[in-house]
């Protein structure tokens, strides 16, 4: 594989990593205006609900921009929103706000977006493990550059 080859490759490497992770910010985001958008219920559990999609989609969103901002550098970050969507997955059991009337909205959000999140994660993951590990790269290339 010759160097612009090679340089185009990273090129589309970070195009893709970046519009994943500009997916997954808007999944956070999303997150965020859930409990004004969908009228949480108020008052008891389901106010923790509130506030536990507010701070996990702010750093849901924080950990995107920086994967946006510094691809490179900040690879391993795309494995803390795999957790933070996993939480979201299990946050409405721990929280006690699946028994809140009302409350299936959140309940349903936070399962969705959480999956959404991790799956957007973990591909922005594999993506910037691809780019870093030479060996995933075209077998051609490798053995024209040794022979």
């Amino acid at each position: 594989m010759d160097k612009s080859a090679d340089n185009s490759a990273h090129q589309e490497d970070g195009s893709e990593a970046g519009t994943v992770s500009a997916l997954t910010f808007l999944a956070g985001m999303w997150l965020v205006l859930a409990p004004l958008a969908l009228d949480y219920p108020a008052g008891g559990t389901a106010f923790d609900g509130s506030w536990n999609d507010v701070v996990i989609g702010s750093a849901i969103a924080v950990v995107a921009l920086v994967r946006i901002a510094l691809p490179a550098r900040s690879a391993a970050l795309g494995l803390v929103n795999v957790g933070l969507g996993a939480w979201l997955l299990v946050a409405p059991t721990v929280l006690s706000y699946t028994s809140v009337p009302g409350a299936s909205a959140a309940t349903w959000n936070d399962i969705i977006v959480g999956i959404i999140v991790m799956a957007l994660a973990s591909t922005s993951a594999l993506v910037a493990r691809r780019r870093r590990d030479p060996t995933t790269r075209s077998v051609a290339g490798s053995t024209a550059r040794s022979a």
